[in-house]
């Protein structure tokens, strides 16, 4: 993801600020300092390898197979977004000031209803449970309540119990279908 190449400074995000320059400083549950910012088309060889970092199992759930590699399409397609109907934010961890990229979220709108989006996680193996997810959750959301989006969905696994948890954690009214080994959960952003 790129993000050894942030300039570390403190940002708040405000109303006005242009989701493609989103940037905010934050900490994990352990006390672990990160950041979290827009992703771009440059971040593309990163995104590259950690996925090929990712467990198998982190992989097929995100995928719904084993995947390996990224195409060059699907580079392309997850790091020049448009920012308005595809947003993507990452998350890295702070290290003798540079930042190694450990979770990536994003969203896109649904076309038939664009107060609906699908969403999607991928946190590193080793950071799992440290309450990336929830944080990743958390500023997709300021993002996209900000952009007329109130209700995220996701589908995955049904035995996938951290995305669940991450889901339920957000103390936000919560639903859940689910049919042939997959559920999806739909979350309101506009009611706590």
């Amino acid at each position: 993801m790129g993000f050894g190449e942030t300039e570390l400074v403190t940002t708040r995000p405000e109303v006005t600020m242009d989701v493609k320059d989103y940037f905010v400083e934050s900490t994990l549950r352990d006390g672990s300092p990160v950041i979290l910012r827009a992703i771009r088309p440059t971040d593309k060889q990163a995104l590259q390898t950690a996925l090929q970092n990712l467990g198998s199992d982190s992989r097929y759930s995100r995928f719904f197979y084993p995947k390996r590699k990224l195409t060059d399409r699907e580079l392309k397609f997850y790091t020049e977004l448009d920012f308005e109907r595809h947003v993507a934010i990452g998350v890295g961890l702070i290290e003798d000031d540079e930042s190694l990229p450990i979770g990536i979220a994003r969203y896109i709108v649904d076309d038939a209803d664009p107060t609906r989006a699908e969403v999607a996680f991928t946190v590193a193996d080793e950071f799992q449970s440290l309450g990336v997810g929830s944080l990743l959750l958390k500023h997709l959301s300021l993002l996209a309540v900000k952009s007329g989006v109130g209700k995220f969905a996701a589908t995955t696994f049904a035995e996938n119990e951290k995305m669940i948890r991450v889901f339920a954690r957000s103390n936000r009214p919560m639903s859940c279908e689910t049919a042939d080994g997959m559920i999806t959960v739909t979350i309101d952003l506009l009611t706590n």
